[in-house]
């Protein structure tokens, strides 16, 4: 985030500025597990870019299914 300026990169990109709150790993940590550290995979978000990255809505809360007898 240092690196950054505590600034969302993807609402910069826009032309827009927001207070970076998170890290995101832009290759995913599961799939590349020896990028987790590597400043090349991190950019600094903000939650609303950030959830938006991941297919999340603000407040979403998670579905259980029932299983049909």
């Amino acid at each position: 985030m240092k690196r950054d300026n505590y600034e969302c990169q993807r609402c910069k990109k826009r032309g827009l500025y927001a207070r970076a709150n998170c890290v995101h790993h832009i290759q995913y940590v599961k799939d590349v597990p020896t990028l987790a550290l590597t400043l090349s995979n991190l950019e600094s978000l903000c939650n609303p870019c950030h959830n938006k990255e991941h297919n999340r809505l603000p407040n979403q809360k998670t579905v259980k299914s029932k299983r049909l007898l």
